[in-house]
């Protein structure tokens, strides 16, 4: 698996960014997820799964384990747990839903997670909360990324 994290650094890093300056908007065409879809699927694979071993690596002190990106981080607990573990910090279980029951909870815990992000000086304020809870691919890969890519070393 250190193999695939490596190649994944590596296509993330080197690949050509450079698209039609008039199909999407600075933000879109400068985030390398948005770059990195367009890429073959074996190298969009690589990258996911580098991503989620990363993940995996940084929660299964906590008795979990992720294997669907999108459908787990969707109602946030997960991703609250994850950025506690990151960040060295407990998120207070009074603070957010252990265990959301509907959409409204799962958007509190979703918009919480990327608060403390955006808290923390990342740059995650064009990713939408209610993506996240939607499921949203590109969101969730987006966002992920941005944790892999700060705390890589970890």
């Amino acid at each position: 698996m250190l193999m695939s994290l490596v190649m994944a650094i590596a296509i993330l890093s080197t690949a050509d960014w450079t698209v039609d300056p008039d199909s999407q908007s600075n933000a879109e065409r400068d985030h390398p997820i948005d770059q990195l879809l367009q890429l073959d699927t074996s190298k969009v694979n690589t990258v996911k799964q580098a991503i989620l071993h990363f993940v995996n690596k940084n929660v299964s002190s906590l008795g979990l384990q992720v294997a669907d990106m999108d459908r787990q981080f969707a109602d946030g607990v997960i991703l609250l747990l994850l950025i506690g573990q990151l960040e060295g910090y407990f998120v207070p279980l009074h603070d957010f839903n252990l265990t959301p029951i509907n959409h409204s909870e799962m958007l509190h815990n979703v918009t919480l997670a990327l608060d403390l992000l955006i808290d923390s000086g990342m740059e995650v304020s064009s990713i939408s909360p209610q993506d996240i809870v939607s499921q949203d691919e590109l969101a969730t890969l987006k966002l992920l990324y941005a944790l892999f890519k700060k705390h890589k070393e970890k």
